[in-house]
């Protein structure tokens, strides 16, 4: 018999329902999601690990490249994800509709060229895995073939 598993996200909790009928709630979601999303990048860019003061300039698209001068290109997991409020409000600190607001306004100013928006986490992983210098948030357990983890340091 499979597991399967739910997530329901909110401001004050995380709750997750186990197949089994069990339920983890925590009052402190960072703690909790953190541990079921990961930062992919594709498995052939050169990069292993990133500051974390790099990684926010990087995904705040301030520079539109990597700290090696390379392209960097967002993918952004699909509206309203889990993967989506996992990289906004916990690593960036910020809501999704802040988060996205912000790129579509460098992107009307011509300020960011570098922004693809994935309608599902499948779409996400083959956009990174296709385009060196491409950053997304995976699930943790999701296969990673052709896409590897970043290190934040």
């Amino acid at each position: 018999m499979r597991s399967v598993q739910s997530h329901t996200y909110s401001r004050r909790a995380f709750v997750r329902l186990l197949g089994s009928g069990m339920v983890l709630v925590s009052i402190r979601p960072k703690d909790a999601i953190s541990a079921d999303f990961v930062l992919v990048i594709s498995s052939s860019f050169p990069v292993e690990s990133i500051s974390a003061s790099d990684l926010k300039k990087v995904l705040h698209a301030h520079t539109g490249s990597w700290p090696d001068g390379s392209k960097a290109t967002i993918v952004l997991p699909p509206r309203g994800s889990p993967e989506m409020t996992w990289l906004s409000e916990q690593v960036l600190g910020m809501s999704e509709k802040a988060y996205r607001r912000g790129l579509l306004e460098k992107a009307l100013r011509g300020a960011l060229d570098n922004l693809v928006e994935a309608s599902s986490v499948d779409q996400a992983k083959d956009q990174v895995a296709q385009t060196v210098g491409a950053i997304t948030a995976l699930p943790v357990e999701y296969p990673k073939d052709s896409v590897k983890v970043l290190t934040v340091l």
